[in-house]
């Protein structure tokens, strides 16, 4: 009987053994996982120890952190934190696999669980606690961070009681799925969404590809909108777009043509575009240097114009992370000087995700910082006629959440918008999908933009022919194209037009023109829309289609301050023989496509219920080309014949230094009119001329000189003005000299790269190619050379073979492999190089906070090299 119980407790001594070897080994796996940021396998080995003791608050912990991390369950978080805070330590061991306790970081995270779920009185609760263990002292990173925590919960409390009139529509399974689904790109006629999707489908995923943490690769995916409101089934892209990695769609043109890619070069983010041809987008095109750097360029996107690039880059110099930059096109095509937006808009927290809305004045973006109620939140901001930004002011809730809101695009007309979101309440198909937004009470842009849609339509039987194109341009400047389209496959093409402006649309085929018309945008005008169809029909490849269409489009609005369409009004037509037509506005207030005779004047006003506008004069007299003629109305309290007047027109400018963005004092400044009459002004020491006096029904060219800084040329129109008018315009001087970077200016001889967690390898930048033509350079001319190679890790545990030390020594022997096939294959004797290599690990010491403090610990984590 003894030697039976002996057996049993032996047994029992056994496979607790066997359970704690288990236990041990799934810990320190998951650990390591951790520290690789790969959260959803982390999870499933702290699962597995989990089953062996689920009384561990460490083990909660563990659990509940990954919770937080993930796509889509981040609410299950909640209840395994609340098992951890129940046995806290200060004495806690981050590598100590047998550690039952949890650390104090439990109650942040558990901070910031009840904070995703909406319960902000519990998290600032947990976030006070978390704080109570921090010297300020020895933990001013920490408490800086739970400080911004609580500023966001006490954000969070005041939208979430306030919530704005608006509905948020997912997108539906036509273009969401289980995967993440973001950065939606639209066209302004909201027809084709160009958006990301990481998962099933993927040119990567296809092949095998996965990530390090077995997810899906990015790709690029397109869906249309049908006619019936609904979406087709979203598909790849074109291959020139999508490769074997990561690649997003972060921002396209107004007019469809141009589409911004991001790529994850190994780990070296970089931006690039790709245009379209009218059949295929092109291979993408890498931006340069003054764009992309050795850093994270993530997101982008361009102004209307094109001139500006805005784009994300968590290069040195910045505000802290994230920042967002701006960059200007110069005259030659290429790009100047990056500029930082500064910290009106940069916060000591990430920013991400720019988008100028098309009347080139709102701005918006993500940000972490600001008034953030929660990780990402959408942030808009208006910008003035020299590019500097007004206050920046939060989207309310609930298109704000908690967790990250990002990508927001808004329709020409801002009654619209979308954006991705990580909200599990909305019923969601993944970690991301893409929303709509319906503004209840749309507020028109602080710019006038017209929205033009044109589809082009095959005559009966035929299909569209490839080789379409619309040439747009001001009328004022008819050199110097606004916009060249080219039609998507179903024909549609778009154009954003400008008030106080008359376009000429060229349609052509092959190059060349075979319908032309001449498209008025009036001064005063709400956001409008014009559609047109171009017919195909008897089109005959080098032949221009005869045929003059002159058409009046009519609004009428209550008044200028409102501008609400007024419905069943009466717009009386009267030509120049007092014969009088009279129409009546559709339910939009409005009357299109009204059509005129040549050789004419006509006389139109409106009146409804009382109220009267002014008359306004439509001349058709000379014109040779079809022409749209679009006029707004306003309703005045009283009857009234009023004629139009002259105008007084009066222009001020401001000249900025390309480089700088900074006023330029006395300037010369050139204003010439068609006729070959010349005025000379000078910038005051504000940069700006003001008051010049313009006349009525003349085209103007103006140009800014300072010395050997010479300006481009901007041309204005004063045609069709009848009413009074400022016209302010911005000129730019460049110096013709190469503009060079200054972000960051390496020493002559020396290189220096910071590695994120367990890399070793170095991604081609412009520092690394010049260091190599330096070391080249030094042997040329003295006939050998030392280059002494330093590298480092930091304290935090590493998988890597022989740990932190063996990693140190990995990224200087990379380097010196990397110099020396550079020196191989220029045909140099590596006998001419002497290399000194040394390594360190350094740093604080590991606390287990990595996560917190990553930024601390990679200071650690470098190469560098200099010649001798």
């Amino acid at each position: 009987m003894r030697n039976k119980n002996y057996l049993f407790v032996a047994f029992i001594l056994i496979c607790s053994s066997v359970f704690a070897q288990e236990y041990k080994r799934h810990f320190i796996e998951g650990n390591l996982l951790l520290l690789e940021e790969n959260y959803s396998r982390a999870l499933t080995e702290f699962q597995k120890a989990y089953a062996f003791d689920s009384a561990s608050a460490n083990i909660n912990f563990k659990i509940g952190f990954c919770y937080l991390k993930h796509p889509t369950e981040k609410h299950l978080a909640e209840s395994y934190l609340e098992k951890a805070v129940k046995d806290v330590t200060k004495s806690y061991d981050e590598e100590d696999p047998f550690q039952k306790s949890s650390p104090p970081m439990a109650y942040l995270y558990l901070g910031q669980a009840f904070h995703l779920d909406y319960k902000f009185e519990d998290a600032l609760k947990m976030y006070e606690t978390y704080q109570s263990y921090l010297n300020p002292k020895r933990f001013k990173e920490e408490i800086e961070l739970v400080e911004h925590y609580k500023k966001m919960a006490h954000f969070a409390i005041e939208r979430v009681g306030a919530p704005a009139n608006v509905q948020i529509t997912n997108m539906g399974d036509s273009v969401n799925s289980e995967y993440p689904d973001f950065s939606p790109i639209l066209s302004a006629d909201e027809r084709m969404l160009i958006f990301t999707h990481a998962g099933k489908g993927s040119t990567g995923a296809e092949s095998g590809f996965r990530t390090p943490d077995d997810g899906f690769f990015e790709d690029i995916f397109v869906s249309y909108k049908k006619d019936d409101g609904s979406w087709t089934e979203a598909k790849i892209l074109h291959p020139a777009v999508n490769g074997m990695g990561h690649e997003g769609a972060v921002g396209i043109t107004p007019d469809g043509q141009t589409l911004l890619v991001y790529r994850d070069d190994n780990g070296d983010g970089n931006l690039y575009y790709s245009t379209w041809d009218g059949v295929d987008w092109s291979p993408l095109n890498k931006f340069g240097p003054q764009i992309n750097s050795e850093h994270w360029e993530p997101s982008a996107c361009f102004s209307p114009d094109g001139e500006m690039l805005y784009f994300v880059s968590n290069r040195p110099g910045g505000f802290g992370g994230r920042d967002i930059y701006r960059c200007k096109k110069n005259p030659s095509g290429g790009w100047f000087q990056a500029q930082n937006l500064g910290p009106k808009i940069n916060t000591r927290w990430d920013e991400e995700s720019p988008f100028v809305h098309p009347n080139g004045e709102d701005f918006f973006f993500s940000s972490q910082g600001h008034s953030s109620m929660g990780g990402f939140d959408i942030m808009f901001s208006i910008m003035d006629s020299v590019g500097g930004f007004g206050d920046v002011i939060p989207l309310p809730y609930p298109i704000n959440t908690t967790d990250d809101d990002e990508f927001y695009v808004s329709s020409p007309d801002n009654k619209r918008a979308y954006y991705a979101s990580a909200h599990e309440d909305r019923t969601g198909f993944g970690e991301q999908d893409i929303y709509m937004i319906t503004m209840s009470d749309a507020i028109d842009p602080k710019d006038v933009v017209v929205l033009f849609t044109g589809k082009f339509i095959p005559a009966q039987g035929d299909s569209l022919p490839s080789g379409l194109s619309v040439v747009v341009t001001n009328k004022s400047n008819p050199n110097e194209p606004v916009a060249i389209n080219r039609p998507q496959r179903n024909g549609n093409f778009t154009a954003i037009l400008r008030a106080s402006t008359t376009y000429l649309f060229s349609y052509q085929l092959n190059g060349q023109e075979f319908f032309k018309e001449e498209i008025v945008v009036p001064d005063e005008v709400s956001f409008d829309k014009i559609d047109r169809e171009v017919p195909l029909k008897g089109v005959i490849v080098g032949q221009v289609k005869e045929g003059q269409k002159l058409l009046l489009d009519v609004l009428v609005l209550n008044n200028s301050k409102d501008k609400k369409p007024v419905a069943g009004a009466s717009v009386e037509v009267t030509d120049k023989d007092g014969k009088t037509e009279t129409l009546t506005t559709n339910g939009d207030g409005k009357v299109t496509a009204y059509k005129l005779n040549k050789d004419n004047a006509y006389k139109i006003a409106a009146n409804a219920e009382g109220k009267f506008s002014d008359a306004t004069k439509v001349i058709t007299m000379g014109m040779n080309v079809s022409n749209t003629f679009s006029k707004t109305l306003y309703l005045n309290k009283g009857k009234t014949t009023v004629e139009p007047g002259i105008a007084t027109i009066t222009l001020d400018l401001l000249v900025l230094d390309a480089k700088s963005f900074r006023p330029v004092t006395g300037a010369k400044i050139i204003v010439t009119d068609a006729d070959g009459g010349s005025f000379d002004f000078v910038s005051d020491a504000k940069g700006k001329s003001v008051d010049i006096a313009l006349e009525s029904g003349k085209t103007y060219t103006i140009v800014a000189n300072m010395g050997e800084m010479a300006g481009k040329e901007i041309k204005l129109s004063t045609v069709g003005i009848k009413t009074n008018k400022k016209f302010n315009k911005t000129l730019y001087v460049a110096s013709e000299t190469a503009v060079v970077n200054t972000t960051y200016t390496p020493v002559e001889g020396v290189f220096a790269h910071n590695f994120t967690y367990n890399k070793t390898e170095i991604e081609s930048n412009p520092d690394y190619t010049k260091f190599l033509s330096n070391v080249e350079n030094a042997i040329t001319t003295n006939g050998k050379v030392t280059v002494s190679i330093h590298s480092s890790a930091s304290q935090v545990p590493t998988k890597s073979a022989g740990g932190n030390p063996g990693l140190a020594k990995a990224r200087a022997e990379n380097l010196k492999r990397l110099v020396s096939e550079y020196l191989t294959s220029k045909g140099i004797d590596l006998a001419k190089v002497k290399f000194v290599l040394t390594n360190k690990v350094g740093g604080p010491t590991y606390n287990g906070d990595y996560l917190i403090r990553k930024s601390t610990y990679e200071k650690y984590q470098f190469v560098e090299a200099r010649i001798k």
